[in-house]
C-alpha cells in the first residue's frame, strides 16, 4: 500500500468516526462512553469529517490533512491553556477529548506533510481528437 493509499484510508476512517461522534453528540453530553461533547463541537466534528470525507473521495486529502491537524491540536492545546478556558467551557472539553485532540491532529499534520498530495496530469502529453 502505497503512502497516498494509506492517507486516504486514514483520513476516511477517522473521517466517518468523527462523523458518527458528531451525530451521536447531537443527542447525548457524552460519545463513546469517555469523551464529553456538546452541540457546537458535534456541529464542528460534523463539518470536519464532512470535508474530510469530500476530500478523500476527491483524493486530495494533503492539505485538509494540515489544516485539520492545526485545527484539532489548538482545540486540544486549549485545554492546559488559561486563555482557552472559554473554548473549553463552548466545546465542553475534558481531558480525554484534549488529548485525542492533539494526538488526532498530530498524526493529520505528519500524513499531510509526508503524502506526495494527488498526481498532476502530465503537461507535455498531447491528446489528438
Amino acid at each position: 500500500m502505497t503512502l497516498n493509499k494509506l492517507t486516504l484510508f486514514y483520513t476516511t476512517i477517522i473521517s466517518i468516526l468523527m462523523l458518527a461522534a458528531g451525530c451521536w453528540g447531537l443527542f447525548s453530553t457524552v460519545v463513546f462512553a469517555v469523551l464529553t461533547t456538546s452541540i457546537y463541537q458535534s456541529v464542528a466534528f460534523i463539518v470536519l469529517s464532512v470535508a474530510g470525507i469530500i476530500c478523500s473521495l476527491q483524493g486530495q486529502v494533503r492539505h485538509f490533512n494540515i489544516y485539520a491537524g492545526i485545527i484539532l491540536c489548538i482545540a486540544g492545546l486549549s485545554w492546559f491553556t488559561k486563555s482557552g478556558e472559554m473554548l473549553v467551557r463552548i466545546f465542553n472539553m475534558n481531558a480525554m477529548l484534549a488529548y485525542l485532540d492533539i494526538t488526532l491532529g498530530i498524526i493529520f499534520i505528519i500524513s499531510g506533510i509526508l503524502s506526495p498530495g494527488k498526481q498532476k496530469r502530465d503537461e507535455n502529453l498531447v491528446i489528438l481528437f
